[in-house]
């Protein structure tokens, strides 16, 4: 069986909130529901690409190697396909602006519990729970 490679990236601004993403319908996985901006690896890409290449992709902003963190990596387990995910942590700048290029829409939070109550998967509500 083969397993899945992606990245998850934990955004925050300045003012300490965090930036969800809401997926749209028009994806193979977590449809309409709340979750970390990140994606799949390309081929032989490396967890950091991926992330700084999900990061243009999906909020518009390029974003230095040098910017992102590496907090580690968890396995989603799933009847089709194990997934591994690679975390990494980042803060936008007060001056970048947001330019949503996927999903259906995103928001900033600051409270874990109007967080833990969004829609979204089982392994979302643990990341909350232990990094934010």
């Amino acid at each position: 069986m083969s397993m899945r490679e992606t990245t998850g990236i934990i955004i925050t601004n300045t003012r300490g909130e965090y930036l969800l993403q809401e997926r749209d319908e028009n994806v193979s996985r977590y449809k309409n529901m709340w979750c970390l901006f990140g994606g799949k690896k390309d081929g032989n890409e490396e967890p950091i690409a991926t992330a700084l290449r999900e990061l243009q992709e999906e909020i518009g902003i390029v974003f230095s190697p040098d910017r992102l963190t590496y907090v580690g990596d968890f396995m989603i387990t799933s009847p089709e396909e194990p997934e591994r995910v690679y975390l990494f942590k980042t803060e936008i700048k007060d001056n970048e602006k947001i330019k949503l290029g996927e999903g259906a829409g995103y928001a900033f939070f600051s409270s874990k519990e109007k967080m833990l109550a969004l829609p979204s998967p089982g392994w979302m509500k643990d990341i909350i729970r232990t990094y934010f």
